[in-house]
């Protein structure tokens, strides 16, 4: 949830483009609401954000990226405390 709400809120920062603003609150989206996925299957994963956001897998293969980036640094910096 911490995750979840930095990203909300710096949602801005963390992404460059304004175009892989709606995937990234889409992939959010779909990490609040992680309980109700039946499968983590990564296709139907991409799909469901493609059905959501109607982007290429290129662009939310982007935006994944740039979210693992941050959720390391950020767990590297809550570990240490």
């Amino acid at each position: 949830n911490l995750f979840i709400n930095h990203c909300t809120d710096n949602i801005d920062t963390i992404i460059k483009y304004k175009r892989d603003i709606p995937i990234a609150y889409a992939l959010l989206e779909i990490f609040s609401n992680c309980h109700n996925i039946e499968t983590y299957n990564k296709k139907a994963l991409y799909i469901m954000i493609r059905e959501m956001v109607d982007v290429k897998t290129q662009y939310i293969t982007r935006v994944v990226n740039i979210l693992k980036e941050e959720y390391s640094r950020l767990y590297s910096s809550y570990k240490d405390r």
